[in-house]
């Protein structure tokens, strides 16, 4: 049965404390797998204190669009304000907004590309970024307000930041299930938490796409582990992914591409 790789939509408590500035980065389990211990594993020189002691680091993978936060394109096109995009943490009270940005995000970076409000209702040139934006770009809403506080009967300045990715509205379907791409990269390297420091390794990310055709391309490293020779295994790991691909479609019924991000290492935006 092919499984739907789509990120929940319906998540709550968006717009929180700035603890949450980066919303959608990965909570997969680290993976405990790893083979017996012996030198033929140890792939490359380093980390060899973590393979003597034969405690492997512990490696998150994950794999879904940029943000685990998503809208897509028919939302954005009649979306009025921020909360038609994300939904309101029903547990805050805010008393009124200082401001509210929406900006472009692109190559792991914030852009100066920003429509700036007033207030949770979009203005003109928000809604005009927003539908300018295609499927897989990402950007982030900062709100900043004032909330009534839990702890005095006064208030207190705070913001928030989510990021969202705007997804297709059918998403592209693997025929063997996120699981099962998650398991052949697990397997692929699973020598490599013998051999990485925990504090050495980084969020590492590689970005792919599905095209109309079902086929994979664009396969490119966006963000490094720490670690070169972890990050070419799971480019080589990535381009031979199990299972066949039904493509993304739009509104219309279209077909068309969608890029996905293999998150490995720790989780992190």
């Amino acid at each position: 049965m092919r499984k739907r790789m789509k990120s929940t939509t319906a998540i709550l408590a968006i717009m929180l404390s700035t603890t949450f500035g980066c919303q959608g980065q990965r909570h997969s389990e680290p993976t405990e797998e790893a083979p017996a211990s012996s030198m033929a594993a140890v792939p490359f020189n380093s980390g060899i204190s973590a393979y003597l002691s034969g405690t492997p680091t512990p490696i998150a993978f994950d794999v879904d669009s940029r943000f685990d936060l998503n809208t897509t394109k028919e939302t954005l096109r009649t979306a009025k304000t921020i909360y038609d995009i994300v939904p309101a943490d029903p547990r805050q009270e805010i008393v009124s907004y200082a401001s509210v940005s929406i900006r472009i995000f692109k190559d792991e970076k914030q852009t100066d590309i920003v429509a700036i409000g007033d207030g949770p209702e979009l203005n003109a040139a928000q809604q005009k970024l927003l539908r300018s934006l295609d499927y897989s770009d990402s950007f982030l809403i900062r709100a900043e307000f004032t909330e009534k506080s839990g702890r005095t009967e006064g208030t207190n300045w705070n913001y928030s930041s989510p990021h969202v990715t705007i997804v297709p509205e059918t998403q592209a379907v693997n025929s063997s299930g996120k699981e099962a791409l998650i398991a052949h990269v697990k397997a692929g390297t699973s020598g490599f938490g013998y051999v990485v420091e925990a504090n050495e390794l980084r969020p590492g990310k590689v970005r792919f796409t599905v095209n109309i055709a079902g086929k994979i391309e664009g396969v490119q490293l966006s963000s490094s582990s720490g670690y070169a020779t972890f990050d070419q295994r799971m480019i080589d790991l990535i381009r031979t992914l199990p299972g066949t691909w039904e493509p993304a479609r739009n509104a219309n019924g279209d077909k068309v591409a969608q890029e996905f991000v293999f998150s490995f290492g720790t989780v992190g935006c």
